[in-house]
């Protein structure tokens, strides 16, 4: 799967990533900006100690929604439709 983020997405991860002490939101993180750098799904999954279901779950929401949603849990998403 190959990700392409522009500076200002890179920027965000990385400060999302660098002030988050929730491990959810720092795996979500991570996933996006290492898929970017060309790395195996399955890779990741191995070094995040996830699921690859789970990378790829994390990767579709980021590609269906974007940052601004990314963070909100999916239960809130829900609910506010």
């Amino acid at each position: 799967m190959e990700i392409k983020l522009t500076s200002k997405e890179l920027s965000q991860l990385c400060a999302r990533q660098y002030e988050t002490a929730d491990k959810v939101v720092f795996a979500k993180a991570a996933c996006i900006l290492i898929v970017a750098d060309g790395v195996a799904v399955d890779t990741i999954g191995n070094s995040l100690g996830v699921d690859v279901s789970t990378v790829y779950r994390y990767l579709k929401s980021y590609l269906s929604v974007g940052l601004k949603e990314f963070w909100v849990p999916i239960m809130w998403v829900i609910l506010a439709n």
